[in-house]
């Protein structure tokens, strides 16, 4: 596949997915049903309150919730299924560019979980520790800040640092 239709494919990809995500795909159910209404009264009122009733549903957080539920485990990785590890990988969350109260770049919160998690697992298997993390913006990378959070904030040391990813 040449560049040109790897970005045509791209493109595709995001026009659909805002045609039939919300709140695109509920706003067109009610337009096509309040267009129908005049014609087909009874399919028209269905559309329009298959709209509605979709788009409360999307933008809801307790509908959206059990419906990422079973797509998010939360369940906690047991020691005993780390025996047959090598060492564990900590991919970057994002970062926080020029905060102040750190003097400059740091990681962002939800990094930071990804860190104190793996200098837990860490801590608690013996297990050497990865960071990967790069820099798209030509900025110090995230796996260096990551590790230099690792090593100053929790004491972890940090065997291999993977910036260019």
């Amino acid at each position: 596949m040449d560049f040109d239709t790897a970005i045509a494919l791209f493109w595709l990809k995001k026009l659909i997915s805002v045609l039939i995500l919300p709140p695109l795909m509920p706003f067109a159910l009610i337009l096509i049903g309040l267009l129908m209404g005049r014609r087909r009264p009874r399919s028209g009122r269905t559309l329009v309150w298959t709209g509605l009733v979709s788009g409360l549903l999307l933008i809801t957080p307790a509908p959206v919730g059990l419906l990422l539920e079973p797509l998010e485990p939360r369940q906690p990785l047991s020691l005993s299924a780390a025996t047959d590890a090598q060492a564990i990988v900590i991919l970057g969350g994002g970062r926080m560019s020029n905060a102040p109260e750190y003097g400059g770049d740091t990681v962002n919160r939800i990094t930071l979980e990804r860190l104190r998690y793996g200098a837990r697992l860490s801590r608690q298997t013996g297990l050497p520790i990865l960071v990967s993390g790069g820099a798209p913006s030509g900025e110090i990378p995230e796996a260096i800040l990551m590790k230099s959070s690792l090593e100053e904030d929790f004491g972890v040391r940090v065997r291999w640092t993977e910036p260019s990813s």
